[in-house]
């Protein structure tokens, strides 16, 4: 391609983004809005369509309010007889406001379209301090990005599009013509604002990188329109204040804040002094490991393309470098002290561990570092025929790794992503074809399968669990479902642990290694 002229970019960037947008089809054509991967993206799709059809987030539930609030699936939070969302509102807003006016049909798509709307914003922004070949490589490689790329396709979760709004915000901010309006920094100001009411544990980097801006920016565009832009802010994060009051009695309480969730993720070896930067401590070691695993090895290819560019790029433009190394120290840190289990096997490196998702800024900030370093590879070329070559090639190279560990690597790729939701669709259709719908069932990691249609309640192994159980089942039906018991535990069970509490246990129904039971008050 001849790059000295953008009149075949269209042409690519449409040919990339319709290959993009049905990559992410493998995860939403089997999961078909009943089921979904993680009761983070099953909670999302709750309060979303709740949101639109009520514009609330809350939902009671008569029976909670008797047993102390015990039905709740991962990811929520119940409190008074309310259930809640367990996490931020701004994802349930946005898109239950535009699932309002266009149907249910489009949410799974929303991010996917959010993200090629997204990587031409970013095309836009790069051309401003990068050459016009560096940015359309970058545009391409933005949208096969493996990061990108699979979370896109995992849709209702939250980082796909608070990164997109920062996009946009940086697009407006940079549109300049000759200088940048002051509607432009209204709305590049809004669009912060609204990234944070997606994702408000981003809010310490975010600002300082907006003060930073403001900073450098104020003699060249006037304090004035610097102060529209922070006016832009507070007016789209009004949305964060007045949803989070309602939802939660206080502005500033989130569902994370609300509650302490636990499930998905286990911090080992904090340290002992919590700080407000730093609410999970440092733990060096940690972060050198995570680090290493997923933000260099997982995605080698590229780190190893980066680590070329990164020199070429700061010879021109070290304020980039600079940035990017701020915010890889403080993301590095501020998640990599923490050790998360997403997979069942925390022995699995995957690029469906929370960190790759966390790091998704690092990630869009080491493109252009990827894209000088193939640009200046294929520069080698003697004439300009192989010039075109090497650059393609290159590309079609990286294209090509990155769609085997999108799609085809490890245990949580989407190709086995997509198997796994359609033998969930229909274990959860017989599931409840079995059980009324004034059911409980307790679950260990069903829940994302039987929620919102079943109330469930995790985990059997609490003693506070098997406390409920009698009361339950002395009111509605009463199931559980989970790895499938020896015998030994069921005799366990029906002799000793559950019928002192009066009740037993039979199977009802094996689904390959799991298994539906009934207990009952015999």
């Amino acid at each position: 391609m001849d790059y000295k002229s953008s009149r075949y970019f269209l042409i690519f960037f449409i040919a990339v983004s319709a290959a993009f947008f049905v990559g992410t089809l493998v995860v939403t054509i089997p999961s078909a809005g009943d089921v979904y991967v993680s009761p983070d993206e099953t909670a999302n799709a709750f309060f979303t369509r709740r949101f639109s059809k009520t514009g609330l987030f809350s939902v009671s539930d008569s029976l909670n309010s008797e047993l102390g609030d015990a039905f709740h699936p991962r990811s929520t939070i119940a409190r008074g007889g309310l259930l809640m969302p367990g996490s931020f509102l701004g994802l349930p807003a946005l898109y239950g406001a535009i699932i309002f006016v266009f149907g249910d049909w489009i949410l799974p798509l929303l991010t996917p379209i959010i993200a090629i709307f997204s990587a031409l914003a970013f095309r836009r922004v790069l051309s401003v301090f990068f050459s016009q070949k560096v940015s359309d490589v970058s545009t391409i490689l933005f949208l096969m990005h493996p990061a990108i790329w699979y979370y896109s396709s995992r849709s209702l979760m939250h980082n796909v599009l608070f990164v997109s709004l920062l996009i946009f915000a940086a697009y407006f901010f940079f549109f300049q013509n000759p200088a940048p309006k002051t509607q432009n920094l209204l709305i590049s100001g809004f669009l912060i604002g609204l990234s944070l009411f997606v994702r408000a544990s981003e809010i310490f980097w975010v600002f300082a990188i907006v003060f930073l801006l403001a900073l450098f920016q104020a003699k060249k565009i006037g304090k004035k329109k610097i102060a529209v832009f922070f006016i832009g802010i507070f007016v789209g994060l009004l949305p964060f204040f007045y949803f989070n009051a309602v939802t939660y009695g206080h502005p500033l309480t989130t569902g994370y804040t609300s509650e302490v969730l636990t499930e998905g993720f286990i911090a080992q070896e904090q340290a002992t002094q919590l700080t407000i930067l730093f609410p999970f401590g440092i733990n060096v070691r940690s972060v050198a490991n995570h680090v290493s695993n997923y933000g260099v090895i997982l995605f080698w290819w590229l780190s190893v393309l980066a680590l070329v560019g990164i020199p070429i790029v700061f010879s021109r433009f070290r304020n980039f470098v600079f940035l990017f190394i701020a915010i890889s120290i403080w993301l590095g840190l501020w998640y990599g002290s923490w050790t998360l289990f997403d997979n069942p096997d925390s022995t699995q490196i995957t690029i469906a561990n929370s960190y790759v998702r966390y790091w998704l800024p690092i990630f869009v900030l080491s493109i252009p570092f990827v894209s000088e370093a193939i640009v200046w590879i294929s520069d080698k070329g003697r004439t300009r025929f192989a010039r075109s070559l090497f650059l393609s090639s290159i590309i079609v190279l990286v294209i090509g790794l990155n769609v085997r560990i999108v799609f085809f690597e490890g245990q949580d790729s989407l190709t086995k992503v997509s198997d796994e939701l359609l033998e969930s669709r229909q274990i959860k259709k017989e599931v409840l074809a079995i059980t009324t719908p004034d059911s409980v069932i307790v679950v260990d990691r069903g829940d994302k399968l039987f929620f919102p249609e079943r109330r469930v309640r995790y985990p059997l192994r609490s003693e506070f669990t098997y406390s409920l159980m009698p009361k339950i089942a002395s009111t509605t039906p009463l199931f559980y479902y989970g790895i499938t018991f020896p015998q030994s535990d069921l005799d366990y069970l029906n002799n000793s642990k559950l019928k002192n509490l009066g009740l037993q246990i039979e199977p009802i129904q094996t689904f390959n290694e799991e298994t539906l039971y009934k207990i009952f008050i015999p």
